[in-house]
């Protein structure tokens, strides 16, 4: 899975993984170093007890390391998922990098043959229910999980396209389980270790630390608002695995990494726990569907583009604290709750606002059609407004006559969150590509995630709708050519509309 801020990668891995050796050179003074001999002061003499002291504490410290690997390896283990031939690259952990807007790439990318992606997994219940990433699992005809015990299964697997989570069942009793800590109380800076299966190399722990909190990313279309980051090493294999506390307790998914390279740059991003929580009850169920994470997973919306307040702009609104109004959208939730361009909002509810992504975290997580109390700063003084929030799930599944759903293609209203940075200026609007199914009409006409479709024959597409209502109006059987955006670059394609009634 591909992040859609720069650089970025989603840990990918195959079976076939490339390992590359790195030498290390070993640099020593001489006698043109920059130092005189003379001017090099010598070690001072070992004190015998602080190396004790300080061997006791590196050595209390590997204990604990020790000990968390020997405890939680036996829980985490490796998923592979055989891709079908047409799936390409909406299925598992794929080792090229996937971009929703692909550079240089005008026309359809050649589909993939079948093969086996493979990531990691968390064991939850004795019984053999297992978390990973969507991402790892999606589009695949067959799953098989293999514990560190080598015991090889075959799961079961639920998803939810709204959450990069997933379910996969195994038959089993009385495996090791994972631990889910509460990620609400991590802090910048305390160890992090991170265990899954990178590059098919099998089991891999490697340690860090939390790096930051509340990471806000769109990663393949999809919005995430609170995202865990880490320096501790994730690579392609790791997404589904478990990122660790010092005590041993699950605190995030490991699910991406970002750098210019599809490997570890020392910035991965993980699920925090307290969402995990919250999904996986649904998702191994008995409807086995999100159902009430927040809110269904849907997000709330305020309708305001914002930005930081800088230093200079501190000084004219009286305030370095909140996000700046930049412009209001009219007929949204805030134009008619009367909050105006130049407001610095500083508080939604009981939750303080720092900045702009502060402000995005705490509307996504409200949710829409709920009341939020929004604390302002307008012209140095404070007011007070209150807010009924939007949704930005204008989704739809675009249907056409009798039997639209087997065209295979998901489809959102573009908006400022989903567009990411590979667009070109003058794509305001459209409708962008959030899933293909493997094997469908859509997937065979070449549509990838991340299109933006913004002419459908004649009509021009400015919204989900507008591509719902042109795809209806087609008979069964008809060709339709659509023109998306992929990144910079153009491509037209032809869907044909399936006819129902026959076989």
């Amino acid at each position: 899975m591909e992040m859609t801020t720069t650089g970025s990668r989603i840990c990918h891995a195959r079976r076939w993984a490339g390992i590359i050796a790195v030498s290390s050179l070993i640099f020593g003074w001489t006698s043109n170093s920059v130092f005189a001999a003379d001017s090099v002061v010598p070690a001072a003499p070992a004190d015998a007890a602080g190396v004790t002291a300080g061997t006791q504490v590196l050595s209390e410290m590997q204990d604990a390391f020790m000990a968390i690997a020997e405890k939680l390896e036996p829980a985490v283990v490796h998923v592979e998922a055989e891709i079908p031939a047409g799936a390409g690259e909406n299925g598992g952990d794929n080792p090229e990098p996937v971009f929703p807007f692909a550079p240089g790439m005008p026309g359809p990318r050649p589909k993939a043959g079948p093969g086996l992606a493979s990531g990691s997994g968390i064991i939850i219940t004795p019984d053999g229910v297992i978390i990973t990433n969507r991402h790892v699992v999606e589009g695949a005809k067959k799953v098989t999980v293999t514990l560190t015990d080598h015991r090889i299964f075959t799961g079961q697997v639920w998803s939810d396209e709204n959450v990069d989570l997933a379910v996969v069942k195994i038959d089993a009793q009385n495996l090791p389980t994972v631990r889910l800590g509460d990620s609400s109380h991590l802090h910048i800076g305390q160890w992090a270790l991170a265990i899954g299966y990178p590059f098919d190399v099998g089991i891999t722990v490697t340690k860090g630390i939390i790096s930051a909190l509340g990471r806000s990313q769109t990663i393949e279309g999809k919005f995430y608002p609170d995202l865990v980051q880490t320096d501790a090493s994730i690579n392609p294999g790791n997404s589904g695995g478990a990122l660790v506390d010092i005590n041993g307790n699950v605190i995030g998914i490991n699910t991406a990494i970002a750098g210019e390279a599809a490997q570890s740059a020392g910035i991965g991003f993980a699920i925090p726990s307290d969402t995990v929580k919250l999904v996986w009850p649904q998702l191994a169920g008995e409807k086995h569907a999100i159902t009430n994470y927040p809110h269904g997973w849907i997000r709330g919306k305020l309708g305001v583009q914002v930005r930081a307040v800088t230093p200079d702009l501190a000084k004219l609104l009286g305030t370095a604290q909140g996000a700046l109004v930049a412009e209001v959208q009219p007929d949204s939730p805030a134009s008619k709750a009367d909050v105006r361009a130049g407001d610095v909002i500083q508080r939604v509810n009981e939750t303080p606002i720092r900045d702009a992504a502060e402000l995005v975290d705490a509307i996504s997580n409200i949710g829409p059609n709920q009341k939020a109390v929004l604390t302002l700063m307008r012209d140095k003084k404070v007011i007070i407004r209150t807010v009924i929030t939007g949704s930005f799930t204008e989704a739809a599944s675009v249907t056409g006559p009798k039997g639209g759903k087997r065209l295979g293609l998901s489809v959102s209203t573009l908006t400022p969150d989903l567009r990411g940075d590979k667009l070109p200026d003058m794509v305001k609007d459209g409708a962008i590509v959030n899933s293909v199914q493997p094997g469908s009409p859509a997937d065979q006409a070449g549509f990838q995630q991340g299109d933006v479709i913004y002419q459908v024959n004649d009509t021009v597409v400015h919204s989900a709708d507008d591509y719902s209502a042109a795809i209806a109006a087609a008979k069964p059987g008809d060709s339709v050519g659509v023109k998306v955006y992929r990144g910079a670059t153009t491509a037209y394609l032809v869907i044909q509309v399936p006819d129902e009634t026959k076989p």
